[in-house]
């Protein structure tokens, strides 16, 4: 009798973090949270470069959760891929999560189409309120 109780009691356990989850996930919270999760496999990290021989230098390069090793032969165009990866990462806009929740509200309930009209909103609702 034990066992079946046991069993029962994870079965609502596990149904309750599936119900949460999914719940989560259709909250603007969860999107965020969601595009987050994607864009940190999307970052690029760059180790090295390292000394793999006489005239070897081997960068280490995380990207989109692969990591690849890649040997070129100087140190300097081993450094000068290395700033070119790392230049092309910085340009990606970083936000806070209240910036990055802002950002989605104004493009959810200011930019989006209208639902009962099928029209997006005038631009009278486009002006800044007046004090």
């Amino acid at each position: 009798m034990n066992a079946k109780l046991d069993k029962m009691t994870k079965s609502a356990k596990s149904q309750r973090r599936r119900l949460s989850a999914a719940n989560e996930a259709d909250t603007i919270v969860g999107k965020i949270r969601e595009e987050r999760s994607q864009s940190k496999q999307e970052e690029v990290s760059v180790w090295g470069p390292y000394r793999d021989g006489p005239s070897r230098f081997r960068l280490k390069i995380s990207e989109k959760g692969e990591v690849r090793n890649v040997c070129y032969k100087t140190r300097e165009d081993a450094e000068s891929v290395k700033a070119n990866l790392l230049a092309e990462a910085e340009e990606r806009q970083e936000c806070t999560v209240g910036a990055g929740v802002a950002e989605r509200l104004h493009t959810e309930l200011v930019q989006s189409v209208n639902p009962r009209n099928k029209k997006p909103p005038s631009a009278a609702t486009q002006r800044p309120h007046s004090p």
